[in-house]
């Protein structure tokens, strides 16, 4: 018998939780059109969110890159 490695799964990274599905279940029933507008808005707003969350991460990298520039030009200097 061949013995066969077990993968490490400490590398891989855990997913993120995903959202419960946005379900719109009220009182009184609404037409399809209603429906699909009350989608339409949410789907807006996640994605709002989304490109929001997105720039926010973005300024942050940016950031992070301007101290490390900011460290190698003091080491450089100092050298």
């Amino acid at each position: 018998t061949i013995s066969r490695a077990k993968k490490s799964t400490a590398t891989t990274p855990k997913p993120k939780p995903k959202r419960p599905q946005m379900r719109y279940e009220p009182d009184v029933p609404m037409t399809k059109e209603e429906a699909a507008v009350w989608r339409r808005e949410q789907r807006r707003k996640r994605n709002r969110e989304s490109a929001a969350a997105s720039r926010q991460r973005q300024r942050d990298r940016i950031a992070e890159l301007e101290d490390e520039v900011d460290d190698w030009k003091q080491k450089f200097e100092a050298a």
